[in-house]
């Protein structure tokens, strides 16, 4: 005899009737190595903010969330949608000193700093 299951583990696939045998799932399994599962659709955060941010965009009702007026892609905080729209930008502030490469992004510069083949040739 099959048992009918409704909802399914994203991570392990196991099929439950219902919410409370998967949340007592999660409990047993330690949520998969996930610090929190949303309970709504069972996707896994390593941290609360993360599931925070997913909750606002993805289940919240009436999403006020910044949008791209570009691609069209939402995202959790204005901040968020600021340093997004530099993919959209070909300004690069930031050059290497090394070679003269440039980059959009700040720590992007600094790790190729690090590994500049140009470092080598001095």
């Amino acid at each position: 005899m099959f048992m009918r299951t409704e909802r399914v583990c994203k991570y392990c696939k196991a099929g439950f009737p219902d919410d409370q045998s998967i949340l007592e799932h999660y409990a047993l399994v330690n949520n998969h190595g996930f610090a929190i599962i949303c309970h709504l659709c069972g996707k896994g955060f390593k941290t609360v903010i993360g599931q925070q941010q997913h909750q606002k965009m993805e289940h919240e009702s009436g999403k006020d969330c910044p949008r791209c007026e570009i691609c069209n892609k939402v995202f959790s905080a204005k901040s968020v949608l600021l340093v997004h729209r530099k993919v959209h930008s070909d300004y690069r502030p930031w050059k290497c000193s090394l070679c003269g490469s440039e980059f959009k992004h700040k720590h992007v510069m600094l790790r190729h700093e690090r590994t500049c083949k140009s470092k080598l040739r001095k």
